[in-house]
């Protein structure tokens, strides 16, 4: 048995969400060994038909120790993931929407198999969240714990495989169950946990309301991830000795932004600045040029490809500063989710900089959507 404990996924988002979730795990476990709660009122029944609170209770329940604590562990580590993404805001609906999930698909098929029965346990919302950490996070690593001659041994593993390897087996053991029984059993359903976690995932990365940084699985089949710092990354020293020769190069690399800045392609424009300072060395452009590279990327929905550009007029032309920080602090709160750094870009604007009411109206609302952010207990690693 493989017991994950820790990932190197990148986290965002203080675990409140997943911490609230197993203790409350914990916490139903040990009353019911008390004889406290009677768990027949709350598992999940099969051909009984429709108990809605079940859908949501029966994911609270264990049979064992050991199942407590495999299950404890599967939460913790995909827990991190894919709250650390989220927040605890957005995790707990999503969490509770793919155990109910199951517990729906459950107790409405059932009675047209003329199947009876009952289960319990987040196994099909633990699915659910390992479907959704493959498609978010699947070159992410996942450490191992598992047992060999009674001696434990540590080892890692992709997402992508520790999430295959499980789903894997489910199917197997179902394949088997029919197979032997002719009837289906729980693992059957609990792959409707992980059909309800892909579909959300994909739902939630195509609307943007996750940011993977180009680690998805979509941005990864190209063969490697999108590169978001590429126009103001260390150039390669000068491969041209002759300063007419480059001169020449750089003027007809500007000619060419700014026919591409003319017809709306930022990004050609800014990929055409950084082929020529990779081979050319590296020239200061012009504050109208910059002002176009980040006005443009504004128009094409792609804020943050900017921001190198906009971080260069903040440093070169202070009489720009002031709006340019605007600009700068809604990369960092709104698309990069580091409210505190937004925040310290907005405190450096002076007092006495005089700003619009649109300019002032955008400030309040940064700031006030920053502070919502940290109140949520977003975590920023540098």
């Amino acid at each position: 048995m493989l017991f994950p404990y820790s990932t190197d996924a990148p986290i965002y988002f203080r675990p409140w969400g997943t911490i609230s979730l197993i203790g409350l795990n914990t916490a139903i476990f040990a009353l019911h060994r008390a004889d406290v709660i009677d768990p027949r009122d709350l598992v999940l029944l099969w051909g009984d038909g429709l108990h809605p609170l079940q859908w949501a209770s029966g994911t609270f329940l264990h049979w064992s120790l050991v199942q407590l604590l495999g299950n404890m562990c599967f939460l913790w580590v995909f827990g991190l993931v894919i709250e650390g993404k989220l927040g605890w805001v957005k995790f707990l609906p999503v969490y509770f929407l793919l155990g109910v999930a199951h517990g729906a698909a459950l107790q409405g098929v059932t009675p047209l198999l003329q199947l009876k029965g009952f289960s319990l346990g987040p196994s099909a919302a633990l699915f659910g969240l390992v479907a959704m950490a493959m498609v978010w996070a699947p070159e992410n690593e996942i450490d191992l714990v598992y047992t060999f001659c009674w001696q434990p041994r540590w080892t890692s593993w992709s997402i992508r495989s520790v999430a295959l390897l499980y789903v894997a087996y489910e199917v197997l053991l179902a394949i088997l169950a029919w197979y032997f029984t002719s009837r289906l059993t729980s693992s059957a359903f609990d792959l409707v946990g992980a059909a309800t976690g892909l579909l959300v995932a994909v739902v939630l990365l195509r609307r943007g309301v996750v940011d993977c940084e180009g680690w998805d699985i979509f941005s990864l089949r190209d063969g490697k991830p999108r590169e978001t710092r590429l126009y103001r990354s260390e150039p390669a020293p000068a491969a041209a000795s002759d300063p007419a020769e480059v001169a020449d190069q750089r003027a007809t690399a500007l000619h060419l932004m700014e026919g591409y800045l003319a017809e709306g392609d930022p990004t050609l424009a800014a990929q055409t600045y950084a082929e020529c300072v990779k081979s050319y060395g590296p020239w200061p452009l012009e504050e109208s040029v910059l002002r176009s590279l980040v006005r443009e990327f504004e128009r094409a929905g792609q804020l943050p490809e900017a921001k190198p550009f906009i971080e260069e007029l903040v440093e070169r032309f202070p009489a720009s500063a002031p709006s340019m920080k605007l600009l700068l602090s809604r990369v960092l709160i709104q698309h990069e989710g580091r409210p505190a750094s937004g925040l310290s870009v907005l405190d450096s604007i002076p007092e006495h900089v005089a700003l619009t009411e649109e300019q002032l109206r955008a400030m309040s609302e940064l700031t006030a959507e920053a502070r919502g952010l940290l109140d949520e207990g977003v975590l920023e690693l540098d």
